[in-house]
C-alpha cells in the first residue's frame, strides 16, 4: 500500500457506524474501556436511538457492578426487561432493538479492535463536540445567552478526549527485531552537496525546510530537487522493470511557464536564454550544429573527438522520464478564471490525492514554493486578516505537512520559505539561522533539518549553504555553491572558493588560477574530466 495505513479517511457518523461503535462497546473490552466515561447514553435521544441508549446504559452498569462485559442472556434480560416496562416504547421499537441484540453476536458479525477505535472518535466528535456547537449557534440565532468563554473551553477539553481514544501505552519499550524494513532506508537526493549534510538522504516521512534572502536560489535548488528525485526514480525502473514514484513541485509564486523553462533548463542543461526566446523546438540545436555556448561548454570533449548531443537530441532524452516521474502545479496567484492555490495545506493533500486516485504510484518528493504564500493566499481567500493571522499560520505549518502529507505518503517533503528583510542586508559570509524566518521565528520547529541560504556575493555569484538545525548525522560547515542560474542549479564550489571574514566577501581559493569554469559552474583542472557535463541525459 502506497499510502501509509495509518491514514484514514474522513467518516461520517452514519447509522451503520454507530451500530458499530456500540457493538465493540459491548463485545471488545478495549473500545469500552476506551469509550468509557466519554460516551454516554444520554449521547443517543435522536430518534431511532432508544435501542443504543438502553444497551449501553445496561452495558456500563453490568461492567461497574461485575468488572467486565455482559453477554448476550445478561444484556438481553435487563435491556428487553426495561423496554418493556417503558409505556412509551412501542412494541415495533421493541423488536428492533430484540433483532438488534441477536446481531451483536451473530456468527461472522467481527470485532475490529483498530477501525473500531477510530469509528468511536467519529461518533465521540459528533456526540459532544460537533452536536453541542449547532445547539449553542442556533441558541445565539435567536438571541439565547450563552457564556462562550467556557464553552469554548469545554468544547476544548472534550477534543482533547477524543484525540486520546483508544491511545496505545507500549507493553515494552526494548526492541526484539531490530527494523530492516525499506521505509526505514534512507532516500539519496542526487545532489552530493545535499547528500552529505542529509547523513546520506532524507527518510520518507520526514519535512525538511529551505529558507533563504529574496532571489538567492532557493527555487533554484527546489527545483534541482525534484528534478534529481525524478531522473533517480526513472533510473530505478530502468534497473528493476518498477515504475517509481512521481515528484511534485508547487509553485505559489513563478507560473508555469516559467517552470518548465527551468525545468528544461537544468534536465537538458540548456541556457536559460535559449528558452526564454525560443519561438518553437525547431530552433534547438542539433548533433553536429552546436550552439556558442555549447561549443565552450563541452570544448573539452569536442576536441577529444566525443559527439556532444545537442539542444534537441537532450531535450528528448529527458522529455520522457520527466513526463513519467516530475508533475509542476501551478498555485500562484496570477492563473487568470482558475482559483487553484487558495485552499492552504488542505488544497494541497486533495491535490495530492487526485493525483494518487488517477495514479497510485506514491510520492518521492513534493516541493512547496513557499509557505509565505501559501500562508497569505489562504488568510486571503477566507477573508481573514492576514498580518494578524500571518504568524499563527506559519507556526505550526511544517508540522501540518508532516501529518497530512509526509506521513501519509511516506515521502520527502521540502518547504521553502523566505528569511526576514533583516536577513537581506547582512554580509555574504554572514551566518543565517532558521530562527530568521520571515513572519514566524518558530518556522522551523518541527523541520528535521533546515537549511539556509546566505546572500549572493556579487563578485563571484556565489553563497554559502548551512544546515543550522540537524536531528541525524554530526553536521558539516557550509559549503559555497555557484549560483549557476543559466543552467538552473547550485553547484558544490568549496574547493574553488573560500570565505574572506576580512572583507566579508566569498573570494577564489589561493592557487586557482590555473583552473578554468564552465558554463555549469563547476571548476576542474584542466586535466580532469568535468562529470557533471559528462553525465547521460
Amino acid at each position: 500500500m502506497l499510502v501509509n495505513e495509518q491514514y484514514t479517511p474522513e467518516l461520517l457518523p452514519s447509522p451503520i457506524l454507530i451500530e458499530e461503535v456500540i457493538k465493540h462497546c459491548v463485545r471488545c473490552p478495549r473500545v469500552f474501556h476506551a469509550s468509557y466515561g466519554n460516551l454516554q447514553p444520554s449521547h443517543f435521544a435522536k430518534q431511532g436511538e432508544t435501542g443504543y441508549r438502553y444497551v449501553l446504559a445496561a452495558t456500563i452498569e453490568h461492567f461497574e457492578k461485575y468488572a467486565e462485559l455482559p453477554n448476550h442472556i445478561a444484556l438481553s434480560t435487563v435491556v428487553l426487561t426495561r423496554l418493556h416496562a417503558d409505556s412509551g416504547i412501542s412494541e415495533e421499537a421493541i423488536k428492533d432493538v430484540e433483532e438488534f441484540l441477536l446481531w451483536l453476536w451473530q456468527p461472522g458479525n467481527d470485532i475490529e479492535t483498530d477501525n473500531a477505535l477510530e469509528w468511536l472518535r467519529v461518533v465521540l466528535k459528533d456526540r459532544i463536540v460537533t452536536q453541542p456547537i449547532l445547539r449553542e449557534a442556533e441558541k445565539a440565532r435567536i438571541g439565547g445567552g450563552t457564556d462562550l468563554p467556557a464553552f469554548v473551553q469545554d468544547v476544548v477539553r472534550k477534543l482533547e478526549n477524543v484525540a486520546a481514544v483508544g491511545v496505545d501505552v507500549p507493553t515494552t519499550s526494548v526492541p526484539k527485531v531490530w527494523r530492516s524494513d525499506t521505509a526505514s532506508q534512507l532516500v539519496p537526493t542526487g545532489i552530493p552537496f545535499m547528500d552529505s549534510r542529509l547523513d546520506g538522504g532524507m527518510k520518507p516521512g520526514d519535512v525538511n525546510v529551505l529558507l533563504g534572502p529574496t532571489g538567492v536560489g532557493k527555487t533554484t535548488l527546489g527545483m534541482q530537487l525534484v528534478i534529481e528525485g525524478g531522473r533517480l526514480e526513472a533510473a530505478k525502473e530502468r534497473e528493476t522493470n518498477v515504475k517509481g514514484k512521481r515528484n511534485v513541485f508547487f509553485s505559489y509564486e513563478i507560473d508555469m511557464e516559467e517552470m518548465q523553462v527551468r525545468m528544461m533548463t537544468y534536465a537538458a542543461q540548456i541556457n536559460k536564454s535559449r528558452l526564454e526566446h525560443l519561438n518553437s523546438f525547431d530552433e534547438l540545436s542539433r548533433r553536429g550544429n552546436l550552439q556558442d555556448y555549447e561549443k565552450k561548454r563541452w570544448k573539452r570533449q569536442l576536441d577529444a573527438g566525443v559527439d556532444i548531443p545537442g539542444e534537441w537530441d537532450r531535450w528528448q532524452a529527458a522529455e520522457p522520464w520527466l513526463d513519467d516521474y516530475v508533475t509542476l502545479m501551478d498555485m500562484s496567484a496570477d492563473q487568470g478564471g482558475v482559483t487553484r492555490g487558495n485552499g492552504g495545506i488542505a488544497e494541497l493533500r486533495s491535490t495530492l490525492d487526485a493525483m494518487h486516485n488517477q495514479d497510485p504510484r506514491g510520492f518521492n518528493v513534493i516541493m512547496i514554493d513557499w509557505a509565505g504564500m501559501v500562508a497569505r493566499q489562504y488568510l486571503r481567500a477566507q477573508g481573514g486578516q492576514v498580518d494578524k493571522m500571518y504568524t499563527h499560520e506559519l507556526t505550526d505549518f511544517v508540522s501540518r505537512v508532516r501529518r497530512q502529507i509526509a506521513k501519509p505518503y511516506n515521502c520527502q517533503v521540502w518547504v521553502l520559505h523566505q528569511l526576514s528583510g533583516q536577513s537581506n542586508k547582512k554580509s555574504p559570509t554572514a551566518k543565517m539561522s532558521h530562527a530568521d524566518a520571515e513572519g514566524c521565528a518558530l518556522f522551523a520547529v518541527n523541520a528535521w533539518f533546515a537549511f539556509c541560504l546566505g546572500n549572493k556575493d556579487q563578485a563571484t555569484n556565489t553563497c554559502l549553504l548551512s544546515a543550522t538545525k540537524t536531528r541525524r548525522g554530526e553536521g558539516k560547515d557550509a559549503v559555497v555553491c555557484k549560483i549557476d542560474g543559466a543552467f538552473g542549479q547550485l553547484v558544490d564550489a568549496d574547493r574553488q572558493y573560500t570565505t574572506d571574514y576580512v572583507t566579508n566577501t566569498i573570494v577564489k581559493r589561493y592557487g586557482q588560477e590555473n583552473h578554468m569554469e564552465f558554463g555549469n559552474g563547476n571548476t576542474e583542472q584542466r586535466n580532469e574530466a568535468v562529470s557533471m557535463d559528462e553525465r547521460p541525459y
